[in-house]
């Protein structure tokens, strides 16, 4: 999930396949101070097999960058070894998503999602803390046990982190935003499924 380690992401677009755009603004509604999803993760390495834990992902205030307003937001992975909390700023426009990273807050921000977008549509975001390649697959229906999302946005994203190739999946529901992820680096996988959230 690129609202993750340095995936992380929110988003705000787009378009049904073959029909004319939507506003897209449902699928990525814009946080507030009282953000907050909850995901059940699940975690395999080779040597190590299946490993569970939780993932929270949320908005801690709003903090003031190069006189520009940001959502500060923060991801904490418990259960699973080796997984350090992260954190990241937003910015929300007319033109897309701005972000920046904690650890270069000194750098000009980078535009992570440009807008408009299209189903279909593939872009490069290049920040300070690498280049994540993304596209827009779809729309799809995504079944979480009990329950299941209709009409969810499908972005998919690749980039190179020293010399090994980092991939993942998101899916985001109407109204809710990202509701299912898959993370997989080298020979390790990750997949993430909402439990509850707030906006």
């Amino acid at each position: 999930m690129r609202w993750l380690a340095a995936p992380t992401v929110t988003i705000t677009l787009l378009a049904v396949a073959g029909c004319s755009r939507w506003e897209g603004q449902q699928y990525f509604p814009e946080p507030s101070t009282e953000t907050r999803y909850e995901y059940s993760v699940q975690y395999f390495a080779p040597m190590v097999g299946v490993q569970r834990g939780k993932m929270v992902v949320q908005v801690d205030g709003e903090e003031t960058i190069k006189g520009k307003e940001y959502y500060k937001i923060v991801v904490v992975v418990s259960g699973i070894p080796g997984w350090n909390p992260t954190t990241h700023y937003l910015r929300y426009s007319s033109q897309g998503i701005f972000r920046v990273s904690a650890e270069h807050k000194e750098k000009p921000e980078c535009l992570e999602i440009p807008l408009p977008l299209h189903v279909g549509a593939a872009w490069t975001a290049d920040c300070p803390d690498g280049e994540t390649s993304y596209r827009a697959e779809g729309i799809e229906t995504v079944y979480l046990l009990e329950r299941k999302h209709e009409n969810c946005l499908k972005i998919t994203w690749n980039r190179e982190k020293e010399s090994m190739v980092e991939r993942g999946t998101m899916y985001f529901a109407p109204g809710v935003g990202e509701v299912r992820g898959t993370l997989s680096v080298g020979n390790l996988t990750m997949d993430y499924v909402l439990e509850k959230y707030r906006h």
